[in-house]
């Protein structure tokens, strides 16, 4: 049977910071009481190459000089041989806009996942991939792209909801993150 009630429902899939449902509900502004559906998809494979301009997070060099990282690294999906696991949420079309503004170097696109725990071949399912320019292109140095550590532990909470093997899933499927991990600070005013 499908989770699908209406013409208005339509599902995304989550694959890095969304795996935490509390990243979704920041997103959406309110909390999210809809299932979570673990997922997968073929032929797509979890990549460190999503570039955001950076005018927020700083780190602190081992001088003490502040130093803000050009761009901000995160998680992408790209296609390539293998399967892809995430979780789906079920949401209305009228959310579609504020989860645009959230992912604003991705594009939306239509994906055909593979329900684990649910039939979702009747729901359209959307996920969000990096565009150019805003790919890596290359090994990152910190002072270009630098991944934060406090979004490696919200991706890292996520998979703690969701259970060690899934975590497994998510290790096999996903590339190393590249040493340029920070302990990222924000401005306080």
């Amino acid at each position: 049977m499908s989770p699908i009630n209406d013409d208005e429902t339509i599902g995304v899939f989550g694959y890095g910071s969304l795996l935490l449902q509390r990243s979704m509900e920041a997103t959406l502004g309110r909390p999210y009481a809809g299932p979570r559906y673990s997922c997968r998809l073929r032929g797509w494979r979890r990549r460190w190459t999503s570039l955001y301009p950076n005018e927020t997070y700083f780190y602190r060099q081992l001088n003490g000089a502040t130093c803000y990282p050009r761009h901000i690294l995160y998680l992408n999906v790209e296609p390539a041989d293998g399967i892809l696991n995430g979780v789906v949420y079920l949401l209305n079309k009228s959310d579609l806009p504020g989860l645009d503004e959230r992912e604003a170097v991705y594009k939306r696109e239509v994906v055909n996942v593979e329900g684990v725990d649910a039939d979702l071949r009747s729901l359209t399912v959307y996920t969000y991939v990096g565009i150019p320019p805003y790919i890596l292109k290359g090994t990152p140095v910190v002072e270009e792209a630098a991944i934060r550590s406090s979004y490696l532990r919200i991706v890292d909470e996520g998979l703690n909801e969701l259970g060690p093997d899934f975590r497994q899933e998510y290790l096999r499927s996903t590339d190393p993150a590249p040493n340029v991990v920070i302990d990222d600070q924000v401005e306080t005013e």
